[in-house]
């Protein structure tokens, strides 16, 4: 049943081919068997390491997640460093690269702090993603909170907000 399921990164479009983000623990299938159609295409739908290192290869830059996903604003400032660390570190070592960057889970302002962003930097990484909706201008950028444009389903809309990001920033 597994068989029908394509991974996505095989199928993806040269936008989304620039930039992978992955989880950076351990990924066993065995470890969580179910029968449930939702969890097997799910299951079906995460790279392997094998795969991971081939987007890498190919020139693809893999970034970090955290270890767990957890918000890291609801963590203490040594639970946060954790996460960040551990997961850089352990995709470094299947990677056998360097890991330069991070997108924070969940993302949005509420969902990392400050000292996050302190921490971030502190942990080797040399910029952070947010899933804030925005435009970044040089040189006011701020490298451990990178706002995003979002790709919508429609490539021409996609388009039109990297050509006119101004037009959809939020205010």
């Amino acid at each position: 049943m597994l068989e029908q399921f394509v991974p996505r990164h095989k199928v993806a479009t040269p936008f989304a081919r620039q930039t992978a983000i992955i989880h950076g623990g351990d990924y066993n299938p065995d470890q969580w068997l179910s029968t449930d159609p939702e969890i097997l295409q799910q299951d079906a739908e995460l790279m392997t390491w094998d795969e991971i290192r081939e987007l890498r290869n190919g020139g693809m830059s893999i970034g970090s997640h955290t270890n767990t996903h957890t918000v890291l604003a609801t963590l203490p400032g040594e639970e946060q460093r954790r996460e960040l660390e551990e997961s850089k570190a352990a995709l470094e070592e299947r990677l056998g690269a360097p890991v330069r960057s991070i997108a924070y889970p969940v993302g949005t302002p509420a969902h990392f702090t400050a000292e996050t962003c302190r921490l971030a930097q502190e942990a080797g990484y040399e910029a952070a993603f947010s899933f804030a909706t925005g435009t970044n201008s040089w040189p006011r950028i701020h490298r451990f909170a990178i706002g995003r444009v979002s790709a919508p389903d429609r490539i021409p809309l996609f388009i039109a907000k990297v050509r006119m990001p101004l037009m959809f920033a939020a205010r």
